[in-house]
């Protein structure tokens, strides 16, 4: 996640692009929700986890309308429906600056609930050399495999996560 936030913040330094379409905290740790971030500064707020499902191409219909370049960050999914509101003229395809990220399917808050676990201050976890998620409740930590906490409708593969 470092080197996206590193990306973006060049490419708002440096005039590129004018804003960037990502996921800040929300009020729960496994809420994030969509967020345009306007300057470096206020990337400090971005985030991307396993809870980050909201897909990001409807949110370019409304930034295709406004002055500039916007940088999204988009799921492999999402690019389906990014296309498509492309095909339907939708989307400005020259005011989109698209910048892919990894996913290996979508967390599901309901199946860690399942599994016993009540709280969720963060979660932390290299897809890269691991396969879970370390979910730290207010009294212990689980670690937990991805693979029994992904949403069922995610068939994600085996795309390596940022």
């Amino acid at each position: 996640m470092q080197e996206l936030i590193k990306r973006a913040k060049e490419l708002l330094a440096d005039g590129t692009v004018v804003r960037v379409l990502g996921w800040k905290a929300g009020d729960l740790a496994f809420n994030p929700e969509p967020a345009y971030f306007e300057t470096p500064e206020s990337l400090e707020d971005f985030v991307y986890d396993g809870f980050c499902g909201a897909n990001l191409s409807k949110y370019m219909i409304e930034a295709s309308k406004l002055e500039g370049k916007t940088m999204v960050c988009l799921k492999p999914c999402d690019t389906y429906s990014f296309n498509q509101l492309l095909k339907e003229h939708r989307v400005d395809r020259e005011k989109a600056y698209i910048v892919g990220v990894g996913c290996k399917g979508k967390l599901d808050i309901e199946k860690i609930r399942k599994m016993g676990i009540k709280v969720i201050k963060s979660i932390a976890g290299n897809f890269r050399s691991r396969d879970y998620r370390r979910c730290r409740d207010i009294d212990c930590g689980y670690c937990l495999r991805r693979k029994n906490l992904c949403i069922q409708r995610c068939h994600a593969g085996t795309l390596p996560c940022m």
